[in-house]
């Protein structure tokens, strides 16, 4: 892993760590687009008592945001498609719409997480977020001139039904297309609502690129768990899975002992632009994180995102003609075998590196936006953490 950032840089961005050292220290670590921080969203929901005001005021400025792309990404298809859209007031809309998308950027100095990592925990600290939105007004009317114009309405059926795929290079565009679109233009009056409160499914359905570091801590009481049934205080940090954003992964793998690492097997079909396959390449990372001696001391845990979408695939595609090595048929249960093969090789060849003679590596999918699902997920993690055999935990067995 590369060299990172220096640890008073860390702190300066992170914060101190709680008076109380954490039962249980992890890190959510994977490539882009992966699920992480709906994963860490999750947490937040399931375990902090839902958002805060100042996070809720961020997710207005996103999803607000995530419906002004969704449009105008409309518009980039259709002309893709040979559409075009004969109305010249629509077309003045789409140009105001362009214009009006920037004012909807999040300042990210200004997060609750960034707040809080400061130890400034006081509700009372004046958001100017908030104030800005407040003062912003949103084109509502030229949102729904655009959504509503005969051409646009003809692509979105076409995006919908999955009769027309973005090209596989355009990464951005396909995660607005396939992630953000559908839901926000389902929810467009919502949205569009001067008085929105967006909900907790709002929050994790918006899609935004992470970029530097967000930690947060919270308790959980475990079940069934033995010994371990009382309450654990957790520490997760979600750092970002760009190139630049990973350097800083070998800075937070100090005090971690336990590696989340999301991985999107439903990518399996995704070609990036260097002609390489998604998901080999994340498997690649995943190699990277597990040889790296500063995460010899971790146990990992591999989160096989986006179950729902891969079930939909394996229906009328098979891993193997995307995957060269791949032996198995079109069932889930091939699928997670094949990864958990590749972390015991990966463990067997740095096997005599590591200095954890118990250390283990346990795959398991899930569906980030299933909450139930989730929450057994992670406190599966949590137990095993705990647990000096982390096999032990039914949910990895």
């Amino acid at each position: 892993m590369g060299g990172g950032a220096s640890k008073k840089k860390c702190n300066e961005t992170c914060g101190p760590l709680p008076a109380r050292k954490p039962d249980v220290d992890m890190i959510l670590l994977g490539a882009p687009s992966v699920g992480k921080s709906t994963i860490f969203r999750q947490m937040k929901l399931l375990f902090r008592n839902g958002l805060t005001t100042k996070e809720r005021t961020r997710l207005t400025f996103e999803l607000r945001q995530n419906l002004l792309l969704s449009i105008l990404k409309l518009d980039e298809i259709g002309l893709t498609m040979g559409f075009f859209i004969e109305d010249e007031e629509v077309e003045e809309a789409i140009t105001r719409l362009k214009m009006a998308v920037t004012d909807y950027d999040y300042d990210e100095r200004d997060d609750e997480n960034a707040v809080e990592n400061q130890g400034l925990q006081n509700e009372s600290v004046v958001d100017p977020n908030a104030e800005r939105l407040q003062e912003l007004e949103f084109p509502s009317e030229d949102v729904m001139q655009v959504f509503k114009d005969p051409t646009i309405q003809k692509v979105y059926q076409h995006v919908i039904s999955g009769t027309f795929e973005l090209d596989q290079s355009d990464s951005a565009g396909r995660e607005i297309v396939q992630e953000a679109l559908p839901y926000v233009l389902r929810n467009i009056e919502r949205i569009i609502d001067p008085e929105m409160i967006p909900s907790d499914d709002d929050c994790l359905h918006l899609r935004r690129m992470t970029t530097g570091v967000e930690k947060i801590t919270y308790s959980v009481t475990l079940k069934n768990t033995g010994k371990y049934s009382s309450s654990l205080l957790c520490m997760c940090t979600d750092i970002g899975g760009q190139a630049q954003e990973q350097t800083k992964w070998e800075v937070h793998s100090k005090t971690a002992d336990l590696i989340v690492f999301v991985a999107s097997l439903a990518d399996f079909d995704r070609i990036l632009p260097d002609g390489s396959n998604s998901f080999t390449m994340q498997l690649q990372l995943l190699n990277q994180v597990i040889c790296a001696p500063c995460f010899y001391h971790c146990n990992v845990i591999v989160l096989l995102n986006k179950q729902d979408i891969l079930i939909e695939k394996l229906k009328t595609k098979n891993l193997a003609d995307y995957i060269e090595d791949f032996g198995g048929s079109t069932k889930v249960e091939d699928a997670v075998m094949y990864v958990q093969e590749k972390c015991q090789i990966m463990l067997e060849q740095d096997a005599e590196k590591c200095t954890n003679g118990s250390r283990q590596v346990q795959t398991v999918t899930t569906c980030a936006l299933d909450s139930n699902m989730v929450e057994n997920v992670l406190i599966g993690a949590l137990s095993a953490a705990t647990c000096s055999a982390i096999s032990s935990f039914g949910l990895f067995g």
